[in-house]
């Protein structure tokens, strides 16, 4: 995308593009006044990268994005000669090919520039790259810095730990680096040392061993966020961690995915009132119901405000029990998506709800349905939650209607219903009361909601507080659309996603004739084979509406279409606008980046548009 305003961000989301095709860009970019350009996704190789540097030399960018490209160690070595001289502050290589020279090559160049984010995952990176980084490191601005996803091992952690001491990073990611228990000793030791404050070590084959001594030495350091997971830790490394949570001052601790189950829950239970921890991801542990029973008893007198136990096999005993504790809890928002909860499981946890601080409640992807529905409906109006997700609980018509029975009496505001059995009926009973309650945000994606549902929720949008509405992936029609066009007019919509329906390009008109006068500013419209005349029709009334992000991927638009909307987006207020896996092609896009240059648009994704070809 292109920009011409001192203040506004300029990005570029070409695909396709070849070293070659960079060259042509030329003109377009050379007198722009962009700060942010990305050119992730495409075919440039170190020639492209060549150009391009010649080409941004005397450029105002601050952020280069040349992620998921074939840039190797020569395409670095130029990328990095211009760094050098650049205002470029973050740069994000990631997913390319510039291995350990590569890697020297940006050392060599980095230490007098102006980065601070750096991004270099998934580039084939070892042991004597990060050699090479690691004195960067020490003699740079950078802060934040993404390694993850490389083959840096036990031997480039240890370099990077050791030279930890001397710079300025707080943020690290080392995520998929195999650094297995030695490289994590040396970071645990080197740590203290440091500035760093945020860790992630997830996927490292570290085990029990390497947890128990990150554990010791954690509590030297200045780590308030460590992410373990994945990282086939179980029973004794979680007792170690739980041993020294009291010591350290770590508040966010993720140990999802390992293999503590409810021996280890245990040990890390017994510790969590004396620790500092507030976030705790325990999620695909298999603690099941016996571990939740310590976990519960012990989240009183702990600072945990928010517990994540995702996909636990948890069923109705451990809900039950975790229910019951929560009253003496500080647990604001609580994730027992994933597990085996059933309708008595949720009957205990809506039953003390309302003397719990839980405001954030998901229970998606559990085996609740109607009569579990109710339950929670019931109790839900004598509780704190304000947003509450149920997708994937197998809820029908009737369980729609508890709900709708009992929003005007509630506090929700976010209303999550998605992929479950909702059709006509059950939307019409929901939104009887839809219009007396405080619900801002409502998600219907991926139901069974036709037209006439559509018109149900139309009807009562006008007299509600709803200002989000979610209805993708159902049955609505062209005379859907035209219910929800009618009536968006008179409510407090902001933002709709009516995306992979079956409004067409007459349901896309009619939706466009009716934006005039409403608050929407953010639309999806993706796959609904609105084509070009569609797309016509939505660039004219543009310019009469609020609209400042519009998204329109996958709807068989051509250049007729791009043309319409390069000519109106200029009179309009939108700033970003996918029109991603289109058929654009490259007349339509030198048509759009004309007329774009002109107007108020920052983001423009054009990927998969047959550009180049």
């Amino acid at each position: 995308m292109i920009k011409n305003s001192k203040d506004r961000k300029y990005l570029l989301f070409y695909r396709n593009i070849s070293d070659e095709g960079i060259k042509s860009l030329s003109h377009r970019l050379k007198d722009s006044l962009f700060t942010t350009v990305d050119f992730s996704s495409n075919n440039i190789g170190d020639k492209g990268a060549k150009y391009l540097t010649e080409i941004l030399k005397d450029t105002q960018i601050t952020c280069l994005i040349l992620t998921n490209n074939d840039i190797g160690a020569e395409g670095a070595k130029f990328l990095a000669e211009y760094l050098k001289h650049s205002r470029v502050t973050e740069v994000n290589l990631s997913s390319n090919n510039i291995g350990d020279e590569g890697a020297k090559s940006l050392v060599q160049h980095l230490i007098q520039s102006r980065i601070t984010e750096m991004n270099l995952s998934s580039n084939n990176i070892g042991n004597e790259g990060a050699k090479s980084l690691s004195y960067l490191l020490e003699h740079s601005r950078v802060t934040k810095v993404n390694f993850s996803s490389n083959n840096i091992g036990a031997e480039g952690a240890k370099s990077l730990a050791v030279h930890l001491k001397g710079s300025q990073v707080t943020e690290m990611n080392l995520s998929y680096n195999n650094i297995r228990v030695e490289g994590a000793k040396s970071l645990a030791i080197h740590l203290r040392y440091s500035q760093v404050t945020e860790v992630n070590l997830s996927s490292n084959n570290i085990g029990d061993e390497g947890a128990e001594f990150l554990a010791q030495f954690l509590q030297y350091s200045r780590l308030s966020k460590i992410n373990l997971s994945s990282n086939k830790i179980g029973n004794k490394g979680a007792q170690t961690l739980g041993k020294y949570l009291s010591y350290i001052g770590v508040t966010e601790l993720n140990l999802s995915s390992n293999f503590i189950g409810h021996e280890g829950a245990k040990s890390l239970a017994q510790n969590l009132h004396y620790s500092q921890v507030t976030k705790v991801n325990l999620s695909s542990n298999n603690i099941e119901d016996e571990g939740i029973k310590f976990l519960a008893k012990n989240l009183n007198g702990s600072r945990v405000t928010e517990l994540n136990l995702h996909s636990n096999n948890i069923g109705d005993e451990g809900a039950t029990f975790l229910a019951q504790n929560l009253k003496h809890s500080q647990v604001s928002e609580l994730n027992l998506s994933s597990n085996k909860i059933g309708n008595e499981g949720a009957k205990f946890l809506a039953h003390h709800l309302e003397k719990s601080r839980v405001t954030k409640l998901n229970l998606s992807s559990n085996n609740i349905g109607d009569i579990g529905a109710k339950y929670l409906a019931s109790y839900l109006k004598y509780s704190v939650v304000t947003k509450i997700c149920l997708n994937s609980n197998e809820i029908g018509d009737s369980g729609a209607k508890f709900f709708g029975d009992i929003l005007y009496y509630t506090r929700v505001t976010e209303l999550n219903l998605n992929s479950n059995n909702i059709g006509d009926e059950g939307v019409k009973s929901l939104c009887h009361f839809l219009e007396h309650s405080r619900v801002s945000k409502v998600d219907l994606s991926s139901n069974k909601i036709e037209d006439k549902g559509a018109l149900s929720l139309a009807e009562h949008l006008k007299y509600s507080q709803v200002t989000e509405v979610n209805l993708s992936s159902n049955y609505i029609r062209i005379e859907g659309a035209k219910s929800i066009a009618l009536y968006l007019k008179d409510s407090l919509v902001t933002e709709v996603n009516l995306s992979f329906n079956y409004i067409g390009g007459e349901g896309a008109t009619f939706l466009a004739q009716h934006l005039k006068g409403s608050r929407v500013t953010k639309m999806d419209l993706s796959s609904n084979n609105i084509r070009d005349e569609g797309a016509k029709f939505l660039a004219q009334h543009l310019k009469d509406s609020q609209v400042t992000e519009l998204n329109l991927s996958s709807n068989h638009i051509g250049y007729e279409g791009a043309k319409s909307l390069g000519q109106h987006l200029k009179d309009s207020r939108v700033t970003q606008v996918n029109l991603s896996f289109n058929h654009i092609g490259d007349e339509g896009t030198k048509y759009l980046a004309l007329h774009l240059k002109d107007s108020q648009v920052t983001e423009v994704d054009l990927s998969y548009c047959n550009i180049g070809y």
